[in-house]
């Protein structure tokens, strides 16, 4: 049975009711306090989780999201022969980045226009870095209907780097290590949201 006696009495006040599961506020019981706790952690999906369930803005946590992809797109680019595919998936990241900064119909139609040839497409791709990041833009337009398919994507832009790294390439903005890559995404995620969404609502 699940005990919170050794929880900060932040953490119930504020955790249990978002449904957090219980490793979570276990390690959260480490910082004093949910500002701290927020400066301090080291997991980007998290970070997005606890944003999502406090709904902050889509269209802030959008663009902070496309930053979190954007390092992974050129090593993308030079595993796919194809141009059209190459033009696709720049023409739906640059429409949702472009639709994040200024949410207009007239935008929306241009992410609109890519949805089909990048939803639920499965492209003949061997390689690894192509699917992770391609599922990547693929959450990235979701998205914009529907905030909550950004939920795992620092995972999804975390394993290409994997990939990435594995092929001895280092792109700039990514660094040596996946796991220096997910502290990157941390730092990039708190750029956006200073404060911890648990004290300020993002709206």
């Amino acid at each position: 049975m699940e005990t919170t006696s050794n929880h900060q009495p932040w953490v119930a006040r504020y955790l249990r009711p978002l449904g957090t599961c219980y490793s979570a506020m276990q390690e959260a019981s480490q910082y004093p306090d949910p500002q701290s706790a927020w400066d301090a952690w080291s997991s980007p999906d998290e970070l997005i989780w606890t944003l999502l369930k406090l709904l902050a803005n889509p269209c802030q946590l959008l663009l902070c999201c496309c930053e979190l992809v954007e390092p992974v797109l050129k090593p993308m680019f030079r595993e796919i022969n194809s141009t059209r595919e190459k033009r696709v998936y720049l023409g739906a990241f640059n429409a949702t980045r472009e639709w994040a900064t200024s949410p207009t119909s007239e935008i929306l139609k241009q992410v609109d226009y890519f949805y089909d040839d990048i939803v639920g497409w499965s492209w003949p791709w061997d390689c690894p870095i192509a699917v992770s990041t391609g599922k990547a833009v693929e959450k990235l337009v979701l998205a914009v209907r529907r905030p909550r398919k950004l939920l795992d994507l620092p995972s999804l832009a975390k394993e290409a780097v994997s990939d990435i790294l594995r092929r001895g390439w280092r792109p700039p903005l990514i660094g040596d290590t996946a796991d220096q890559y997910a502290q990157r995404q941390c730092d990039t995620i708190r750029r956006y949201f200073p404060v911890t969404p648990l004290l300020k609502a993002y709206r």
